[in-house]
């Protein structure tokens, strides 16, 4: 026979949880998931009765009973007493009672849907190799139970449900969470007792962490519509503000070397190079509507991990564009050694030819369509507009212009970062993000503009680091027309 406690339907008062500390009863963890289980602890000992259960919430004690429980036992789990419910069992079964607490998340979905880019109809990945996939309802209401912990713990009004409480303490025990700050030598993956001690810090206010599965909502967002970022290499980081790697030269072989004659011998000064990546700070500002905050936290996650991860996309597809490299990580655009390409001021026939086998073979090979020219609405116009001849006003390319290719079929990704006067091609793969895991959130309703119009300032705080890392991969222009 076995009973289930809904983790949310014993009413852990005051003084209840009074009562338990004062009857030996206290647990480690003063989470509510914590005294519902000491709570089940107490009734199943025979300890706490109906009357004293009664009397510390002023509600009956809700049993659920399992599948196996037979309708005809002894007392119901409304009436009978507390041996009868939590005793050893049945003659017949001669099993004893099992009393597991049902955890708040137990009602929510898991299930994630694997999804194609939204634009192109291609798989895309994230950096632990997974499909990209839709959030699962668990993984939204744990988002906006963050989100409201963070802003209760900025100073916002606002009020939690026992149930999300208790799935903010299963949250603690259960997940993975990331840590935004610390020691960049520390591993920044915890779990646990861990969790509960950086939450309870009053420096940060458990500011600095955060669930994993936050930030691989957003990502997963950002993955589904980006239109550079979803196809470039991205490494997760757990540490550390600066990765470390290295390039490897090409070693000679020397042919026609006859007995007696000594072999040329490689010269290893310049065979390795490194190519080191500054991890750097962002921030994602968003103004939340302070009436959302009472909504429930499924509700609260979809609409906030949404509008987090549209300004996310638009900012990291800036960066693999025309990051500076200073502040942020280097984008194509301003990276050194990448084969350059003169337009002379027109776009035409040879000088696109020219962009495309600026480019190796090789990597113009790339799998996964991941070779791809970029450059503004405009300037994918005018490539469109090429005609045929001086007196044939056809278009060389055709007339699919929404398909937003270029040498079919090679896609064209539209970025307004860029001027009209750059364009550049080559295998995203070759650019390198590094992420660093753990996201850090706060709020303010500080100022009159806020105040008056009853929102919130969210802030997001996330670190990346980036670069192409092989060169030869792009070729780019910065003088096509304007």
């Amino acid at each position: 026979m076995g009973l289930e406690l809904s983790a949310s339907g014993i009413g852990v008062t005051p003084a209840m949880k009074s009562w338990l500390n004062d009857n030996g009863y206290r647990p480690k963890s003063l989470g509510h998931t914590s005294y519902v289980l000491k709570a089940a602890e107490a009734i199943s000992d025979g300890v706490m009765d109906q009357d004293i259960y009664e009397r510390l919430t002023g509600n009956r004690l809700k049993l659920t009973k399992s599948k196996n429980q037979n309708d005809n036992e002894g007392g119901t789990p409304m009436t009978a007493t507390a041996e009868k419910i939590f005793g050893n069992g049945t003659e017949q079964d001669n099993a004893p009672t099992r009393i597991r607490v049902k955890s708040p998340s137990e009602g929510l979905s898991e299930k994630r849907f694997v999804q194609r880019h939204q634009k192109t109809g291609q798989r895309v990945f994230d950096e632990f190799g997974n499909e990209a996939s839709t959030a699962s309802e668990k993984s939204l209401a744990m988002s906006g139970v963050l989100l409201k912990q963070s802003a209760k713990r900025s100073g916002l009004s606002v009020e939690m449900t026992e149930w999300e409480k208790s799935l903010w303490d299963e949250m603690i025990q259960e997940e993975q969470w990331a840590s935004y700050e610390g020691d960049p030598h520390e591993n920044k993956i915890y779990s646990g007792n861990r969790v509960k001690a950086l939450l309870d810090d009053v420096t940060s206010g458990g500011l600095e962490i955060a669930p994993i599965t936050f930030d691989s909502d957003i990502v997963s967002n950002v993955l589904l519509t980006g239109e550079l970022f979803p196809f470039i290499d991205i490494k997760p980081v757990s540490r550390g503000r600066r990765v470390e790697g290295a390039s490897l030269g090409h070693p000679t072989i020397v042919w026609g070397t006859g007995e007696g004659t000594e072999g040329g011998l490689q010269d290893f000064t310049s065979y390795v190079a490194s190519i080191d990546t500054t991890i750097y700070p962002a921030t994602c500002f968003c103004e939340v509507g302070r009436d959302l905050l009472s909504d429930s936290a499924v509700d609260l996650g979809a609409q906030v991990v949404s509008l987090v991860a549209e300004k996310y996309q638009e900012e990291m597809d800036k960066v693999v564009a025309v990051g500076n490299g200073t502040t942020q990580p280097e984008g194509v655009m301003n990276k050194s050694g990448t084969t350059s390409v003169a337009f002379g001021g027109t776009t035409s026939l040879s000088n696109l030819e020219s962009l495309l086998f600026g480019v190796p073979k090789q990597y113009r090979k790339a799998p996964g369509k991941s070779f791809v020219f970029c450059g503004t609405e405009t300037s994918y116009q005018r490539a469109r507009a090429v005609p045929v001849g001086a007196a044939d006003a056809r278009r060389l390319f055709g007339l699919t212009h929404e398909d937003y290719t270029l040498f079919p079929p090679r896609p064209y990704k539209i970025n307004e970062n860029l001027t009209n006067q750059q364009v550049f091609s080559g295998d995203l793969k070759r650019y390198r993000m590094y992420r660093r895991l753990g996201m850090k959130t706060e709020w303010s309703t500080e100022g009159k503009s806020l105040m008056r119009s009853n929102t919130a300032l969210l802030a997001v705080r996330f670190r990346y680091g980036g670069q192409v890392v092989l060169p030869a991969a792009f070729a780019a222009t910065s003088d096509a027309p304007s």
